[in-house]
């Protein structure tokens, strides 16, 4: 049986081009889900990080962001994601490539 790549989807996804009006969108809907709460030194745990933009919005915001993801290519995803947010420095959060089920 053949499964859906996610890790190659999110891959596509990144290197056709994130649209700023994409970016824009993401960090409203963002700061819907936030509210008024401050995410500042709060730990974040983003589970199926996928291409890794909730993650990097979450950084941006200046959460402690831990991601776990099982397909290796969201991390790559999420690798190509962050050149969008040149403000967001990845290396400062924990990202796993691991099953919630292990």
């Amino acid at each position: 049986m053949k499964f859906f790549d996610f890790g190659q989807n999110w891959q596509e996804f990144v290197s056709d081009g994130v649209t700023e009006e994409q970016i824009t969108q993401a960090r409203d809907e963002f700061g819907r889900l936030l509210g008024s709460r401050d995410v500042k030194g709060l730990s974040f745990l983003d589970v199926g990080f996928g291409q890794g933009m909730t993650a990097c919005l979450a950084i941006e915001k200046g959460a402690r962001v831990t991601g776990i993801d099982v397909n290796p290519g969201c991390l790559r995803a999420l690798i190509g994601m962050s050149q969008e947010f040149p403000q967001v420095d990845i290396t400062r959060a924990k990202f796993q490539i691991a099953s919630i089920l292990d």
